[in-house]
C-alpha cells in the first residue's frame, strides 16, 4: 500500500535522525519500502541531501537495509527450502540449531518424526543448497 510505504520510510528517516528529509524521499519513494531503499544510490543520496555528514549517515543505513533485505530474503528462501514451515516445530523439539542443519541426513530426518520420504528428499536438497550458499555456517558445524 502507498500509504504504509511512506509512512515507514518516514519511520526509518526519523529513528535515522533524518526527518527533515522526509518529504523529498516520500516524493522519490517506488515499489515497496525495503525495495526503494535498497534502490538508493549514491547519487540519489547526493541530489536529495545536502549536508555531507547526513550524507554519509544515509549511506550507511542504505548498505546496512540493502544487507538486512538480503538477509531476510535468504532466510525466507532457506526456511521454503527446509520446510520450516511444516517441520520447524521438530527441528525446535530436537534442538537442531542451524549449524548442525548440514549434517542432516535421511535417517536423522525419519527418526525425529519427519516420515515422509518426499519431504526428507527436499529437505536434503534444501541441506545441500544451504552447504552451497552458506558454506560460513555449514564450516562452524565441523
Amino acid at each position: 500500500k502507498p500509504a504504509y510505504r511512506v509512512k515507514a520510510m518516514a519511520y526509518w528517516l526519523r529513528d535515522l535522525e533524518l526527518e527533515r528529509y522526509s518529504l523529498e524521499f516520500a516524493k522519490n519513494a517506488r515499489g515497496n519500502f525495503l525495495e526503494s531503499i535498497s534502490e538508493i544510490r549514491d547519487e540519489d543520496i547526493h541530489r536529495l541531501i545536502e549536508w555531507k555528514d547526513d550524507q554519509e549517515k544515509m549511506k550507511c543505513a542504505v548498505k546496512d537495509m540493502s544487507e538486512f533485505q538480503l538477509y531476510f530474503s535468504t532466510t525466507a528462501s532457506l526456511v521454503d527450502d527446509l520446510m520450516m514451515d511444516k517441520y520447524g516445530h521438530l527441528f525446535l523439539t530436537h534442538d537442531i540449531p542451524i549449524d548442525m542443519i548440514p549434517e542432516l541426513t535421511d535417517a536423522k530426518l525419519q527418526a525425529i518424526g519427519i516420515t515422509s520420504s518426499k519431504d526428507r528428499a527436499a529437505i536434503l536438497v534444501g541441506v545441500e543448497k544451504m552447504k552451497t550458499e552458506f558454506p560460513e555456517v555449514c564450516s562452524s558445524a565441523k
